[in-house]
């Protein structure tokens, strides 16, 4: 499922981590909008508080290229 909030000022921007939060689960790719100086600056907030959310419920971030990896070998075990 897509998940989507606004993003404007800060307080919108309290909403973001906690709503992908609820809806992220293994394999989930998550994107955030590359924070700037004046603009967005909550982003790295919420990018900071989701991060701590995943390693709470013992997540962790992976490359795309780790994630086909790992997708390639649990299809290999699968199949034999």
């Amino acid at each position: 499922d897509w998940a989507f909030a606004e993003y404007g000022d800060n307080n919108s921007m309290k909403a973001v981590a906690p709503l992908m939060l609820k809806q992220v689960q293994p394999g989930s790719i998550a994107i955030f909008h590359m924070p700037q100086h004046g603009f967005r600056e909550g982003c790295l907030d919420a990018l900071k508080e989701f991060l701590d959310g995943l390693q709470q419920r013992g997540m962790r971030c992976v490359s795309l290229t780790e994630m086909t990896e790992l997708c390639s070998t649990t299809a290999t075990r699968n199949n034999s």
